[in-house]
């Protein structure tokens, strides 16, 4: 017997970090990630923490949430 959904499957919202505190936190979960992943980009994350430009780095990366570091620094 066919049945119908009352409601679509909603889908979990990510939203970006709104503070700059917010962004700092992430900026230091990359760092310590690219860091056991051993990446090219750690002196630039380093650099961009050190300079205060965190969300702008963040950004061109394409890391604006805690899922998005999973695709850009898988576990090794």
């Amino acid at each position: 017997m066919p049945t119908r959904l009352t409601k679509a499957p909603t889908k979990p919202v990510i939203q970006a970090p709104k503070t700059s505190a917010e962004w700092h936190q992430l900026m230091l979960q990359v760092i310590s990630r690219a860091g056991a992943a051993k990446s090219k980009l750690l002196p630039g994350l380093r650099d961009a923490l050190a300079k205060g430009k965190t969300e702008p780095f963040l950004r061109r990366l394409g890391i604006i949430h805690k899922n998005d570091i999973e695709r850009l620094f898988p576990n090794p």
